[in-house]
C-alpha cells in the first residue's frame, strides 16, 4: 500500500459502504454496516458508527490521511456539519468532509454544467446542479413522503394488500405476493412494521413493482402514482433552462427497469441519460482524494477490477 491511505463512504437509509484505498489506486478494505442516516439512527448514533468504523479500519491499516462522507441525512438542521466537527475533533491529523450522498453521484456525471441528480432507494431525492450551487427537492423522510422512494411503494402495496384481505379495498395480487415473498402473514408484516426500521417497509418494493409486471391493476396504479409524483419533481427542479444531463441512481431506479423506463418516459427527450455502473462510494473515494489534493484517475481505473474480484 501507498503511504496515504484514502476513506469513501457512502450512506443511506439501509446500509453505509466504506472502502479504503491509497492514492494509486491499490484497494485495501471494504467494510459493509448499517444505516448512518442521522434522520434514521439519531446524530450520535451516526456518528459512533463512523468514529467505530474508522477506528477500525485504522487499526488494521494505519492512519487514513484523507476521508469523504456522503450521507443521506446530512442536510437536515446541518446534521452532516456536526458529525463532521465531531469526527475531526476525534481524528485530528485526518482530513474529513462531511456531505449529503448526492455529491457521490455528482462526482461519477461527466461533470456538466446543468445536472440533475435522482437518488430512488429507500428514500428518495432530487437535486439540481448550476455550476457549484445545489438545490434540493423533496427527500423530506419517509415519515411525510419521500414521492416515489421504495418506502412510499412497499407503504401503499401493503395498504392496498391489507385493505383487499379486509374487503374494503379492491382486489391485488399483492396480498398473495407479499406473504410469499416476505414469507409471513399480512398481520405479522403490520406488527414488524413497527418493530423495524424504514428499510423493512422499504423491502416490500420490489413485490409491488413485480405486481406492475404482472398486469395487476392496483399495483399498477400505485407504480404510476410515484412515478408521475417524481417526474414533477424532476421537471421542477430542470427550470426553464433544462438540464445537460440526468444521473440516476438507488435501489429502485437501478434494479428496477420498469420503474425506470416509465420515468424516463414522463421526461422532455434529449435529455442525457446517466445510470452509472460504480457504486456512489466511488465518488465519495473520488471525493476524498480531491479533499487531499490528489489525483482521482488512478482510483477510478483500478476501482471497478477491485469490485468485481470483491463481489465473486
Amino acid at each position: 500500500m501507498g503511504h496515504k491511505l484514502l476513506l469513501g463512504v457512502d450512506g443511506g437509509g439501509s446500509k453505509t459502504e466504506f472502502i479504503l484505498t491509497d492514492e494509486k489506486g491499490s484497494f485495501a478494505d471494504r467494510l459493509i454496516l448499517g444505516p448512518c442516516n442521522p434522520n434514521t439512527v439519531g446524530t450520535e448514533g451516526a456518528f459512533l458508527l463512523l468514529k467505530n468504523a474508522i477506528l477500525r479500519l485504522e487499526q488494521k491499516w494505519g492512519a487514513i490521511t484523507g476521508c469523504f462522507i456522503g450521507s443521506a441525512g446530512f442536510l437536515t438542521n446541518d446534521r452532516g456539519k456536526e458529525i463532521q466537527r465531531k469526527l475531526r475533533l476525534a481524528f485530528p491529523f485526518m482530513q474529513v468532509r462531511c456531505e449529503t450522498d448526492i455529491y457521490n453521484l455528482f462526482a461519477l456525471g461527466s461533470g456538466c454544467k446543468r445536472s440533475i441528480a435522482v437518488i430512488c432507494g429507500t428514500g428518495s431525492v432530487v437535486f439540481s446542479k448550476l455550476e457549484e450551487k445545489l438545490q434540493k427537492y423533496t427527500g423530506w423522510g419517509y415519515l411525510l413522503g419521500d414521492r416515489g422512494s421504495g418506502y412510499e411503494l412497499g407503504r401503499m402495496g401493503l395498504r392496498a394488500a391489507l385493505a383487499a384481505k379486509e374487503g374494503i379495498g379492491p382486489q391485488t395480487m399483492l396480498t398473495d405476493l407479499l406473504e410469499r415473498e416476505q414469507k409471513a402473514s399480512l398481520s405479522s408484516l403490520v406488527s414488524m412494521v413497527y418493530q423495524k426500521d424504514a428499510s423493512f417497509v422499504a423491502s416490500m418494493a420490489p413485490v409491488v413493482i413485480r405486481g406492475a409486471e404482472l398486469g395487476d391493476v392496483v399495483a399498477n396504479e400505485i407504480l404510476d402514482a410515484n412515478i408521475l409524483d417524481l417526474a414533477a419533481v424532476i421537471k421542477k427542479a430542470m427550470g426553464e433552462k433544462g438540464t445537460e444531463e440526468l444521473i440516476l441512481s438507488g435501489g429502485i431506479l437501478s434494479g428496477c427497469s420498469l420503474f425506470r423506463e416509465q420515468l424516463l418516459a414522463q421526461l422532455p427527450d434529449g435529455i442525457s441519460v446517466c445510470l452509472p455502473k460504480e457504486k456512489p462510494v466511488l465518488g465519495a473515494l473520488l471525493l476524498a482524494a480531491e479533499c487531499c489534493n490528489l489525483p482521482g484517475e488512478p482510483i477510478r481505473k483500478a476501482f471497478q477490477t477491485w469490485m468485481e474480484k470483491e463481489e465473486t
